[in-house]
């Protein structure tokens, strides 16, 4: 089995799978899981699933996974995050790896305003400035947070915005 595509499962615990990591599968799908994704259940799919190229959760109760996952998998440089009632989480490698361990590709949607708490993308973008090169914005951003201001993005060649934010 290299690759799953599940939808609509009424949960994403893996628990009762054994810990013995399934190295065949580089492409994982959980989408309108009826309960919310836990960090807890995506850190026991990263321990069973090392060779992931291509990963998908949705929803997530929150997006701590997104500043560990090159941690797990350093390879994987594309991140995309749409918030809604949850968190859509999309990690894939998507271009080619380069040399740096780092998200390239960023991309942010939401469709709600203000975010909660534990939805604050600014995290993110201070967890991978440095290795950024493209950054589609479609949210606005924890203005409130003037650290945000002072962040550089030393490669970033691309950037789409399509919200007010502090460019």
């Amino acid at each position: 089995l290299v690759s799953l595509y599940t939808f609509g499962v009424s949960h994403a615990d893996l628990s009762s799978l054994p810990t013995t990591p399934w190295d065949n599968l580089t492409e994982l799908e959980i989408t309108y899981s009826k309960e919310k994704i836990t960090f807890d259940q995506i850190m026991a799919i990263w321990e069973r699933f090392p060779s992931l190229e291509h990963l998908r959760l949705d929803p997530c109760s929150d997006i701590r996974s997104a500043l560990l996952i090159t941690d797990y998998y350093p390879y994987m440089n594309n991140l995309d995050i749409k918030i809604s009632s949850g968190a859509d989480i999309t990690y894939n490698e998507k271009v080619t790896p380069s040399d740096d361990i780092g998200i390239t590709h960023l991309a942010l949607d939401s469709i709600f305003e203000p975010f909660e708490q534990h939805m604050d993308v600014n995290s993110i973008l201070k967890r991978y400035h440095n290795t950024l090169e493209q950054i589609t914005l479609n949210m606005g951003l924890d203005t409130d947070n003037t650290d945000i201001y002072t962040i550089q993005y030393p490669r970033l060649k691309r950037l789409y915005l399509n919200s007010p934010v502090w460019w």
